[in-house]
């Protein structure tokens, strides 16, 4: 996500990014953009950028990097969205497992009614469609 400068010349419609500065060069000479005005575009980028977001360091090997990276590129996102919504899947799996455990451990509690799991078993097989 970045701030879009829009201008003349071979800087249009040129996407700033966090993480640029008027020493990267991608805003250097910029014909529409005063060097306080890009920096204080630069620096609002970066706050919103970083707000609820912690850097994390992660090791990870040439093959799964690379199919990562072949996989972002087939869904058009990047590696670290790519690891953002793995670590969520893993989180969602998790909370998942919990429910059920505690919903296995409630029926160890207080057993379903014998009469109604035969019950609901009849009816069942009674109105399984016949393929």
């Amino acid at each position: 996500m970045g701030a879009r400068i829009v201008g003349a010349g071979e800087n249009k419609d040129q996407i700033i990014s966090p993480g640029d500065s008027l020493h990267t060069g991608r805003l250097h000479g910029h014909p529409r953009v005063s060097s306080a005005v890009a920096e204080s575009l630069l620096t609002i980028c970066d706050i919103i950028w970083q707000m609820g977001r912690r850097e994390v360091l992660v090791q990870l090997d040439d093959e799964l990097v690379a199919r990562l990276d072949h996989l972002a590129v087939e869904r058009g996102t990047n590696r670290s969205e790519l690891l953002r919504r793995g670590a969520l899947a893993v989180l969602d799996a998790d909370e998942l497992r919990q429910s059920d455990l505690e919903l296995q451990e409630a029926y160890r509690r207080v057993p379903q009614d014998p009469q109604i799991v035969g019950s609901a078993a009849r009816l069942a097989s009674e109105t399984v469609p016949e393929w």
